[in-house]
């Protein structure tokens, strides 16, 4: 979807006027939103409570969480994320 289709003249977050045609309020909104959801999570985390979420995602146009495990990539090019996966083995 083109962005441009989303964007409203005039319309912003809580009736915020717009600077320079950015809503003042979109960003830290939206920033303020994903702390809370992360947050949340590592108090799950440390309280062994709940599922805990591995990756966190959203998607607006459909109103969808993703959930997902993310693995290490072996093939990594990095010398240091390739001695990270080695010591992460090594403790396991």
């Amino acid at each position: 979807i083109d962005e441009k289709t989303l964007k409203r003249e005039g319309v912003c977050a809580a009736s915020l006027p717009t600077t320079m045609g950015v809503c003042a309020a979109s960003l830290p909104t939206t920033m303020g939103v994903v702390a809370g959801m992360l947050v949340q999570n590592v108090l799950k985390y440390l309280l062994n409570f709940g599922t805990v979420s591995y990756y966190l995602g959203y998607n607006a146009m459909q109103d969808f969480f993703p959930t997902m495990s993310m693995k290490p990539n072996p093939q990594c090019s990095d010398h240091n994320c390739r001695k990270q996966q080695e010591n992460y083995k090594v403790k396991m």
